[in-house]
């Protein structure tokens, strides 16, 4: 699951993310007295909240790459995986825990975007609504770079 949030990588993170979803689809279709007790913390703490949205929104990712672009599909389509599995109450854990403005640092009309997409089970609209935060996040680190620059110079 570290590779899915934390590598350099979104090529790796988009294998990872895929990888996982995979494992977590499997068990979900199980008998529940075969699956293992941990797959709602697995589906929505790591997959979901870490890899997809902690690691795509807060892993400093150039928003402008064609491979992170890749990797908002992949995330996208698995976070619409854990809803399609748990339902509402996977979006009740987003609210309940601020995940999604609090953690990952989504404006709240991006935010009810997101759930809005995940409820109509649109993954388009989910891509749309990571896309939009990925872009106004890096264009908000962006601009705080230019501003520590241009404060660096004014003080050399």
């Amino acid at each position: 699951m570290v590779g899915a949030a934390q590598h350099v990588d979104p090529t790796v993170r988009k294998t990872c993310i895929h990888s996982v979803t995979h494992m977590c689809v499997f068990w979900a279709s199980r008998d529940p007295s075969t699956r293992p007790n941990s797959l709602p913390q697995l589906l929505f703490d790591r997959l979901a909240v870490e890899a997809c949205l902690k690691g795509l929104l807060v892993g400093g990712l150039d928003h402008r790459d064609g491979g992170v672009f890749s990797l908002v599909v992949e995330a996208a389509t698995s976070l619409k995986q854990v809803y399609d599995m748990a339902g509402e109450s996977f979006v009740q854990f987003l609210v309940q825990n601020n995940v999604l403005s609090g953690q990952c640092g989504m404006s709240v009309e991006n935010a009810n975007a997101l759930v809005d997409a995940l409820r109509k089970g649109d993954p388009k609209l989910v891509r749309k609504a990571l896309r939009e935060t990925l872009t106004a996040l890096g264009k908000s680190r962006e601009q705080q770079q230019q501003q520590q620059q241009q404060q660096q110079q004014v003080k050399a």
